[in-house]
């Protein structure tokens, strides 16, 4: 077993799989990607929501080596001192940054799950979080609300315009065919997009490496989780057997969520903002918003372009040579080909067509897919 293999007690076990559980319904429903994800977070957490710890246990040259120009300019002495005085050492490395005042460091250090750090960043994952991880930061060592601050965190990273999601041979992450790709696009998310593919995997902290050889273990986990739109198990609740047809975020300010498709219907609630909702069922331009109440939400104040398909199926290509068309017909044009062994996540059937992309028009003929 390599050496950055994670042991996981009971606990860390039951945190893995209510944040599985989370990930598909908040929209990560490929098990690569979702691996990917627990990786990172393994090697941040161990999936324990903890504060960031203090360094004074840690050596000078470590400080260095991990916080770089922050503390170029400070001798070995300095340093001591202030490591020694977790409040000071935070405010240092992290005050007047991304949205810190020069006292806000320590309010604001790391965090969660995924250790999210900086004021910036806790106001960007306010919205899709159901406390106020603002004005309220220790929130997010509470498992809940840290599992929906570290899926929003990911899902903003994704969906950035600088996102490099393609240098990991993916166009959404959903579509991720490898737990190394999954893990490289997840890593590369949480460390930043500014940093290069070659910088990522040159490791100066040894993040990457232990993510790495960990993401195959959580794979394991993964690929046997009940994704939507597939049969529950027995074990599994009733609602994790009711697809999830879509998903996006609310638009309005305010949303209200309605007992029934219609205002003539009770209102039972309100959703910010930015919080991400699930659609189970619709009617006309209503959406039903949960898999086991009536609760329902006006698909005008949803942002439907950022709505994904769940994965129903996937299969693996069994044809030498298979077309990749734009519609599902061979009167549609080819627009790639896929070769014996590629592994395919399917969207929607029409027929013996499969539509084998989340954003794309790309369709295969199933007879040449073994699902």
């Amino acid at each position: 077993m390599p050496n950055n293999q994670l042991t996981l007690t009971e606990q860390q076990k039951e945190n893995v799989e209510y944040i599985i559980k989370r990930m598909g319904e908040l929209g990560f429903t490929n098990p690569f990607i979702q691996a990917g994800i627990l990786a990172v977070i393994s090697k941040e957490s161990s999936f324990i929501p903890k504060s960031e710890r203090g360094y004074s246990g840690t050596s000078n040259s470590r400080i260095r080596q991990i916080f770089g120009s922050r503390v170029s300019g400070l001798t070995d002495e300095q340093i001591t001192a202030l490591k020694n005085n977790p409040e000071l050492f935070f405010n240092k490395i992290y005050g007047g940054r991304y949205g810190n005042a020069a006292n806000e460091g320590y309010k604001y250090r790391g965090r969660g799950l995924n250790q999210i750090t900086f004021k910036s960043n806790y106001e960007k994952i306010n919205t899709y979080t159901t406390k106020d991880i603002v004005n309220n930061p220790d929130t997010v060592n509470e498992l809940p609300t840290a599992t929906e601050a570290a899926i929003g965190y990911f899902k903003r990273a994704f969906s950035r315009p600088n996102a490099k999601i393609s240098l990991y041979h993916m166009n959404n992450v959903n579509e991720a065919t490898n737990t190394k790709d999954a893990v490289g696009v997840a890593f590369h998310a949480n460390t930043g997009w500014g940093k290069s593919k070659s910088e990522i995997e040159k490791d100066r902290t040894g993040g990457y490496s232990k993510a790495l050889e960990r993401v195959d273990q959580f794979y394991q986990m993964t690929k046997t989780q009940v994704l939507p739109g597939k049969e529950a198990s027995q074990n599994n609740k009733a609602e994790d057997s009711t697809p999830i047809i879509a998903s996006g975020d609310v638009t309005a300010t305010s949303l209200n969520v309605r007992t029934g498709p219609g205002t003539n219907y009770e209102t039972s609630g309100s959703l910010k903002k930015g919080t991400h909702v699930n659609v189970y069922a619709k009617d006309g331009r209503w959406l039903k918003i949960d898999a086991t109440k009536e609760q329902w939400v006006h698909g005008n104040y949803v942002n439907e372009s950022a709505i994904e398909p769940a994965i129903i199926d996937s299969g693996i290509v069994s044809a030498r040579v298979l077309n990749v068309r734009q519609g599902p017909g061979t009167n549609f044009d080819k627009v790639d080909t896929l070769t014996d062994g590629d592994k395919v996540n399917i969207y929607k059937k029409e027929g013996r067509w499969l539509k084998i992309s989340a954003t794309q028009d790309k369709w295969v003929h199933g007879n040449y897919v073994d699902e």
